[in-house]
């Protein structure tokens, strides 16, 4: 079960994907996002590994960037934000709106992701037997990309109270406190938005269904 997004991605070296999920089944990974070409090569891949040792993953190239502890209760929805700098070789992720971990992979800067790729979102999209070929057992909510990578700590001001936040920190906040905003894609700048919730179009896989959500953040 999976979302496969009609679109077309340009070459990136900074961004940010931020969406909302719920398992039902925590007993095994639970891929998030896949950026794959060919259904072979792996550019970007998000993904969450079950207990005994639960946690989130972001890889990039082939490259595991972000491998950070978090604890994930069934029924449960979460709000997870990711962000790569390949400019500066660094990472942030947030959950439910607030800075959980950030480090660097300084040997990474300069990395640049090929454009032209297939944007899925709840399933690994190449060669399965490779890794993850299981999807998400629940429901996901509000799958934004962008360019740009936020990387401070939340509620840090970008400068003077006249300056306006750029997009990818902007996607990070009001993903999380104003979620239903524009129907779960808050951002409204359309040279950063990459894949919008409702403005891109999406083909349905495998028996997922689209069904209207509550306005509700963390209860849709």
């Amino acid at each position: 079960q999976f979302l496969k997004y009609d679109v077309q991605l340009p070459q990136l070296q900074d961004f940010t994907l931020c969406l909302w999920f719920k398992t039902l089944n925590f007993t095994y990974p639970h891929p998030l996002f896949s950026y794959s070409k060919d259904e072979k090569e792996r550019l970007i891949r998000s993904w969450l590994t079950p207990p005994p040792y639960p946690s989130i993953h972001l890889e990039v190239l082939g490259h595991e960037v972000m491998d950070v502890a978090m604890h994930v209760e069934t029924g449960r929805w979460y709000q997870v934000c990711q962000a790569w700098s390949g400019s500066e070789g660094k990472w942030g992720l947030h959950v439910n709106g607030r800075l959980r971990a950030a480090g660097d992979n300084w040997q990474l800067r300069g990395l640049r992701i090929p454009g032209g790729g297939d944007v899925v979102v709840g399933q690994e999209y190449t060669d399965f037997d490779k890794g993850l070929d299981d999807g998400i057992e629940g429901e996901v909510f509000g799958f934004n990309l962008v360019r740009g990578a936020h990387l401070r700590p939340s509620g840090r001001p970008y400068g003077n109270e006249l300056e306006v936040n750029p997009p990818d920190h902007e996607l990070i906040v009001r993903s999380y406190s104003d979620c239903v905003a524009r129907r779960g894609a808050p951002i409204s700048d359309k040279r950063s938005v990459l894949v919008s919730w409702t403005r891109t179009p999406v083909a349905v896989f495998g028996g997922a269904v689209i069904a209207e959500a509550r306005p509700v953040c963390g209860d849709f």
